[in-house]
C-alpha cells in the first residue's frame, strides 16, 4: 500500500494541498474502511475467479472487472466527479466501497453519520458477496470433477 499509495499523495500534496483532517476519528474510521474495503474487493475477484468452473478461459471475464473496477472504484477519476448517471450506476455497485469509500472517510469528505453509513454500505457489501461467492462454491464444487492417480 505505502508502495503505491505515498508517490501519488505527495505528488497530489506538492500539486494541488493536501487538507488532512485534524481529529483522530476520520483516521479511526479509515482504518476499519479500509480493511472492509479490501475484503469487499477480495470477496469480488473471489466471484469472479470462481466463474472459472463454468467458463474454460476466464481471461476475458478478468479483463471486463479490471476495467469495471478501474473506472468504478475510482482509481482513475474519483466517483463525485462522475455525471449523475455514471455516479448512480457505479454506487449500485460494490465498486465505490473498495477504494472510494476509503478515501472519502480518511480524508474527512464523509464524516459522522454519513462516514458510518458509508461503513454500513461498505459491510453489507461484503455479506452480499461473500454469500454469494460461498454459493457458487459450493455450486462448482458439485459440478467439479478430478480425474487422475
Amino acid at each position: 500500500m505505502l508502495p503505491r499509495g505515498a508517490p501519488p499523495l505527495l505528488l497530489g500534496a506538492l500539486l494541488t494541498g493536501l487538507a488532512l483532517p485534524a481529529s483522530p476519528l476520520p483516521y479511526l474510521l479509515g482504518v476499519v474502511s479500509l480493511v472492509a474495503g479490501v475484503s469487499v474487493s477480495f470477496a469480488a475477484r473471489w466471484i469472479v475467479n470462481l466463474t472459472a468452473f463454468w467458463l474454460t478461459e476466464v481471461r476475458g471475464i478478468l479483463l471486463l472487472y479490471t476495467v469495471l473496477a478501474t473506472t468504478l472504484t475510482g482509481l482513475s477519476i474519483p466517483v463525485a466527479w462522475f455525471p449523475p448517471w455514471l455516479n448512480a450506476l457505479a454506487h449500485a455497485t460494490p465498486f465505490p466501497s473498495m477504494l472510494q469509500t476509503p478515501v472519502d472517510v480518511v480524508l474527512g469528505r464523509a464524516a459522522d453519520l454519513d462516514a458510518l453509513r458509508l461503513l454500513g454500505v461498505q459491510l453489507g457489501w461484503l455479506a452480499a458477496l461473500l454469500a454469494a461467492g460461498r454459493v457458487l462454491l459450493a455450486a462448482g464444487a458439485r459440478r467439479l470433477v478430478v480425474q487422475g492417480g
